[in-house]
Formats: structure tokens, sequence, C-alpha cells
């Protein structure tokens, strides 16, 4: 990126007194470190957004020093005063000033934050130019650095938030709420290292992820773009910077034959991220089999509740407790294994095995954790009845047979809202064209991503798929049977018709499970929906019932 002159607009001066230092010759001290309560011009050279544009000068008063890094010393500071046509809210704005030692350093995160400042994880970039400290005799102090003034993000770290975390609470944070917290990182990331070319963090961290309290709940921003770069562009050049325990080994080698600008390097961050917030303890490039991850006890018992109710509804029958329970641990423990099992091919040391960012984030159960802890609870239950002693029934394979596969041709469907939103939209175009080719091999993984973010018509197919053994699709008949429940609890019609037969004939159900009472309530649900079927089965029911009197 390249910084044009800006033209010079002729408004007095008022900051009183003040005059900025001379320019030291290239080359000089190694950073520019500014102490509390000194006050530093910024000549502005570029601005973010059109009401800055005619901003010339500020002063920025320092009121503390934030961090010094390699590349450059943050400060939290406040716009005093500025020369040019000024929005009177710039004036006490409370401001983070970056002043870098190295101009490419400077130039590539001003970059990088104007490309994605519509991206709400990053900070709001301000103001870039160069920036010297004054003195109120005129004393010919300081020096001229590139600087950037950026929005003040209030909050702390994420490393001070797990470390207050493990002191309050005994164990590190839950890994639901360090996957919601991160969930706006991740998204990031994931465009980032899929841009073209791609953008490469390169330095991502605990201590660069502040952690706010918003609405939604607590949520992590992105800071610190410094030594970011393109594959085509800044980061080509190997640099030895970067954190220990987080970062690559072909970044802290600088002799290594892998590149430190490949998007795999930020793979290797946010694993290592995860693995120190989760753990308690930074990873030191060994993996040792995994951790004990901590869990929300409140998801824990609302699960147990909702599967117990939803259980008991659904099968006719009061919910076995101690089944419950160990279905909802082995719930846990499976998450457990996939999260694990992520962390460590995100951890490979060899870059050429380890897994893109993009695929990193998409195989987090991050979006989906809810409803994958529900269905496999659920799809377990069965065969913990009465400690294993119940299993599940196959059922009337002649009533079976009635089952209705509207599934088989999707053309019509359309994506559930709540699954747009996630940005699903792509993938259920895929899944339906490679469905209606008959490219079942290619549909079903769609399917299982759809159906697992809540998406009620992939719910019902992949039912279809795992009992037909459609592209590979393998589960039990109590899986098909849940996926279709979760689907007709959802408005489905004939995901309705079909549970109903599958209490009617038992196929999926647990042993004492179904009936045809059980059965009459879903088909009278799909039958007021105007579907015939279920219309027929009920007068066909009634008539049975009329006749037996």
């Amino acid at each position: 990126m390249s910084v044009a002159p800006r033209p010079t607009v002729d408004i007095s001066w008022e900051h009183p007194s003040c005059q900025p230092a001379t320019t030291l010759p290239a080359g000089g001290p190694p950073h520019a470190a500014y102490e509390a309560g000194e006050d530093v011009l910024m000549r502005v050279r570029d601005a973010a957004s059109p009401e800055l544009l005619l901003v010339d000068e500020v002063v920025i008063h320092v009121v503390r020093r934030i961090t010094r890094g390699g590349m450059s010393g943050t400060y939290e500071a406040r716009i005093d005063a500025a020369k040019g046509e000024v929005p009177p809210k710039l004036i006490g704005m409370r401001v983070v000033l970056k002043v870098a030692d190295s101009d490419e350093f400077a130039v590539n995160e001003w970059g990088h934050l104007r490309e994605f400042r519509h991206m709400s994880v990053l900070p709001e970039p301000y103001l870039f130019g160069t920036a010297s400290v004054l003195r109120a005799e005129g004393a010919e102090v300081g020096l001229d650095r590139r600087a950037i003034v950026m929005e003040f993000i209030e909050g702390a770290d994420m490393a001070a938030w797990a470390h207050d975390w493990q002191r309050e609470m005994g164990t590190p944070p839950p890994l639901e709420s360090v996957l919601d917290a991160m969930n706006p990182v991740f998204d990031f990331i994931k465009i980032a290292s899929t841009a073209r070319p791609p953008l490469v963090h390169r330095d991502i961290k605990p201590e660069n992820l502040i952690v706010q309290k918003t609405p939604e709940g607590v949520r992590c921003r992105l800071i610190d773009l410094g030594i970011s770069g393109r594959t085509a562009g800044l980061a080509a050049e190997r640099r030895t910077v970067g954190t220990q325990g987080f970062a690559p080994p072909e970044v802290l080698d600088p002799v290594g034959r892998y590149p430190v600008n490949d998007p795999r390097v930020d793979t290797f961050g946010l694993a290592a991220t995860l693995f120190s917030v989760l753990s308690g303890s930074v990873y030191d490039y060994a993996w040792r089999g995994g951790f004990p991850i901590a869990h929300d006890d409140g998801l824990r018992s609302r699960l147990r509740l909702r599967l117990q109710a939803s259980l008991t509804e659904t099968f006719g029958v009061p919910a076995d407790a101690h089944a419950v329970d160990a279905a909802v641990q082995s719930a846990f423990d499976a998450i457990d294994a996939e999260v694990l099992e992520t962390i460590r091919r995100g951890l490979d040391s060899c870059q050429e095995e380890r897994v893109s960012p993009s695929d990193f984030v998409d195989d987090l159960p991050r979006l989906r954790l809810r409803s994958l802890l529900e269905l496999h609870a659920a799809s377990v239950y069965p065969a913990l009845v009465a400690g294993g002693r119940a299993g599940v029934r196959m059922g009337d394979s002649s009533r079976a047979d009635r089952f209705v596969d509207t599934g088989l041709d999707i053309q019509n469907s359309t994506l559930s809202d709540a699954v747009r939103y996630d940005g699903f939209e792509d993938d259920f175009v895929v899944c339906m064209d490679a469905w209606n080719r008959g490219r079942y091999d290619e549909a079903v993984p769609l399917l299982r991503k759809l159906a697992d973010a809540g998406d009620v018509t992939s719910q019902y197919n992949l039912g279809i798929c795992i009992r037909d053994g459609l592209g590979g699709a393998q589960g039990t008949p109590a899986e098909v049977f849940w996926r279709w429940s979760k689907a007709a609890e959802e408005g489905h019609i004939v995901a309705m018709y079909n549970v109903g037969l599958c209490l009617e004939s038992g196929y999926g159900v647990p042993a004492g499970g179904g009936g045809t009472d059980v059965a009459f309530k879903w088909y009278r649900r799909a039958a007021e929906e105007g579907f015939p079927l279920a219309q027929e089965r009920l007068r066909q029911i009634e008539a049975a019932q009329e006749s037996g009197r």
C-alpha cells in the first residue's frame, strides 16, 4: 500500500504553545518509547473514513503504555486537539496509538485494517501518519515514526480472562464459553485465509484476543496485525517473529524449509490458543494425548432435563434416569474426543500435514455443539436403558415399508432460516445439486453438516440416507428415528408421519416405548397439516378402535 501526501488545510493550530520536535535521521534509536503524560504530534497521511479525510494533524496525549512488542509500542491515549476540518467527536476520544519501529510493518497493518474494517472483530482504524514528541517550550526532542490511531477496545486479554476464571472456579474456562467467545475470530481467520491472496495474521495468541461482554455473551476481538501479510506480499520474507508456544516451528526456525506466510501458520496459532485456554498451560510442541476439558454445568443440566423430557414424550414411557445420565456423559466424552483430535491436527509440527484454517474452524463443533450433544445422547440412550439389558427394536418391516421417501428429490426444498443466517447457503445448494444428480457420496457429508447445524430438511433426508445406506451413510435405527423426530418437532410434515410409523412399528424405538397410542399423536399432527397418508392412517386407527368396542 502506498500512502500519498495529503494537502495542507490552512487552519490555525489551537493546541497551546506546542511545537513538533525535529525529525531524527533514519536509523535512529531502535524503537519509539513514549512515557505516560507526554504529548505526541501526529501528521495525518491517511484516514479510514470520509469524515476524517480533512484532518491534518492531531495532538495525542499518552495515558499509559499497553505493550512494547518487537515491532512497535502500543499506548492508551486521548486526542486533545486537531488541525483541519475536525469532527467534534474526535476531540477527547479515547484511542489506541500504535507507533511502529518499521515503516513496512505500520503500512502493512494499516492496509489490512482498512481492507477488513467491515469486520467488527478488528479494531476500527481512524488515522495513519507520522508521530513525534511535543514539548511545550519548543524543545527539539523525539523522532518521527509511522503511527496508527485506532479504536480503543475495552477489556482484558484472553490470557488474563482464562487466568481469572481458573483462579475463581478452580478449572479452566468451559469449552462452550471459549468457543462462543472465539467465534468472531474463527470467522475472520476463515475469511482472511481464503481471500486471494490469503491474509495471514501470524501472531494469534491469547494476549492478542481482547475479551468483551456483549448482549450475546462474551466475545473476543483480534488485535495486532503488525506482522500479518499476504502470500505475495510482505510476509513472503522469512522473519523469526513469533511467540513461543503459539508460533509454529516454521516461524521460529529461520532456516526452515516451510514458508512463514502460509495460512496454516494461523491454524497453529488457533490450535495453540485453544490448547492454552482449555488446558491452562502453554503448548510445549509435544502432543501427549490430550487433557481434561471443562464444560458448562448449566448446559449439562439443561441437556439432561431436555433429553429426559423429550424421550419420555417421544417414546411414551418414562425415560430411565440412569441411562439418561450415562448418555449425557457419553455425549460430552465424544465431543471432547472430537475437539482434542481437531486441536492435535492443528498443532502438527509439519506444515504440509497441518490442516488449513478453514478446515480447522469447520471441524470444531462450535455452531453445532449443543445439537451434537443432544443427538449423541439420544442415539446411545436405547443401548443404555436398564443397564444395557434392553436394546433397540428393529420393528415390523411390513409397517416400515410404508415410510415416505420424499427426501429423494429436494429440488424445491429451502434452507431453514436459522441455518441460512449462519452462512450455510452455498453448502445447501451444492448438496441439492449432488443429491439430484444421484451423487449421494458427495451429498451425505453436506447433509450431515447442515443437519447438525439445525436444518430441518437435511435432518430428515439424512435419516433416509442412514436407513438405506445411501452415499455410505452409517448409523443405527435409533439415529434414524431421532433425526426424523427432530425434523418432526420443527414442523416437517412427512417426518411427523414417519415418526408415527416408527412408534407404531417399533423401528428404532427403545424396548417398552412406542405403540399406537403414542403414534396417534404424530399422525394427528401430520393430518392437521393436510398430509393425506396421515389422514388415512388416522381413519384406519379410529375404525379399528370403533370395531373393537
